[in-house]
């Protein structure tokens, strides 16, 4: 018996062998790996018939994915992690240039040469005649 043209299923299954993506045969949205009794409407044509494809596209957990899901789903509290370092990083740079400003520009630099010209007097006092 040939099906028909219009036949739902052939044309998944065409529309797999062409491109190579499992979601035209299998519903991602309603697939589970429990067992027991699964319609092809509910669970899709590919859910029986690409056992292969099954195990390398939807049984398989790579790190990556595993690493990706959890980036994802915890997205809030890594952007504030992020947002607080960034802070920190930026005080922590605000108060060191301000620091080795007020050496060079502010007033340990006027206290630091009237401290040198003090000990210059002293050092040379001994010479002066």
């Amino acid at each position: 018996m040939i099906p028909l043209p219009t036949d739902a299923a052939l044309l998944h299954e065409h529309a797999y062998q062409d491109s190579g993506d499992l979601s035209y045969v299998l519903n991602l949205d309603t697939f589970t790996d429990e067992g027991g009794y699964k319609p092809i409407l509910q669970y899709g044509l590919g859910f029986f018939n690409y056992y292969l494809a099954l195990d390398d596209e939807v049984y398989e957990k790579s790190r990556l994915e595993m690493a990706r899901f959890h980036i994802r789903e915890h997205l809030l509290i890594y952007s504030f992690v992020f947002i607080v370092m960034a802070l920190v990083w930026a005080f922590v740079v605000m108060v060191q240039v301000n620091y080795a400003g007020q050496f060079v520009f502010g007033r340990k630099k006027k206290q630091l040469l009237k401290k040198k010209e003090a000990e210059e007097d002293l050092e040379f006092h001994h010479i002066k005649v």
